[in-house]
């Protein structure tokens, strides 16, 4: 779960101590192990790479397991893909906060998730209401102006034509066709055990919640298919969210779910539905 959180989606297993005597016969079986595990959480257990070898050995400088780190190099710069940067992916910013001022536009404050945004770029606001088309006029960080900003940016965003009634926390600034705006979608998510603060009792399906994304909690129901009688905590399913409101997602969109201000569950976006 945490390594989907984080968009992994290549592994390499290095499986170490294999120079001990008494692990030679328990070795294929743990990586058979292993790769029944990986494909249990998603992952392509069946094509992920394996190396055996010693990490300790290594470092004493014993040429065999000296080998064996240096394929675990090569394999991890074979295999291995190079990720898109947050600023170069499509520019996506989350509504937190509105200003107005006499005589210049509304602005939209918050941090940039993803991408780069310049003045008189067009974006498009979406959730809650009719996505609109607009551009950006201005963009301030704090009280200086600003020609461009990116991913990890927190600026105010100046929105040409847009007036203070239209716009509201939780709706998503973004470039034209990145994000849907839905009610429906399904998801993958996890019940947080009363160890990590979640719940001590089961989830029933159909259950009653708060989804908490871009700022905005959202009243809704999740629910999964009818074999599945209830959700434990530590239990990660897929399930259909049905929210109250329509709002801006993508494949990929981060949400958690509350109960009386409490957090009982995490999840993220497989597929937008409607």
């Amino acid at each position: 779960m945490l390594l989907r959180d984080f968009d992994v989606s290549h592994i390499i297993v290095f499986i170490n101590k294999c120079d001990l005597e008494q692990y030679d016969e328990l070795t294929g079986l743990v990586e058979s192990l292993v790769r029944e595990q990986l494909n249990g959480y998603g992952f392509d257990g069946d094509n992920a790479p394996v190396i055996y070898g010693s990490a300790l050995q290594a470092l004493e400088g014993v040429p065999v397991w000296e080998n064996k780190i240096r394929d675990l190099i090569r394999t991890m710069d074979d295999y291995f893909i190079d990720p898109v940067l947050f600023k170069d992916q499509p520019f996506v910013m989350p509504v937190e906060d509105i200003f107005t001022s006499p005589r210049r536009d509304t602005q939209a404050y918050s941090r940039i998730e993803t991408g780069t945004i310049r003045v008189h770029d067009p974006i498009e606001l979406v959730g809650i209401r009719d996505t609109r088309q607009t551009s950006c006029s201005s963009i301030d960080i704090g009280a200086h102006p600003q020609e461009r900003v990116s991913a990890g940016d927190s600026a105010a965003i100046g929105l040409k034509g847009i007036p203070r009634s239209d716009i509201e926390r939780g709706m998503v600034l973004c470039k034209s066709g990145t994000l849907k705006s839905c009610q429906r979608f399904e998801a993958r998510v996890y019940c947080l055990t009363s160890k990590e603060g979640g719940r001590r009792t089961l989830l029933h399906n159909d259950f009653e919640a708060d989804f908490s994304l871009h700022y905005l909690d959202v009243a809704g129901t999740a629910g999964w298919p009818r074999n599945i009688e209830m959700m434990m905590p530590g239990d990660e399913l897929h399930v259909t969210v049905r929210l109250s409101k329509s709002m801006a997602v993508k494949m990929g969109t981060k949400f958690e779910i509350r109960q009386q201000g409490q957090i009982v569950g995490v999840g993220h976006v497989t597929c937008p539905i409607d």
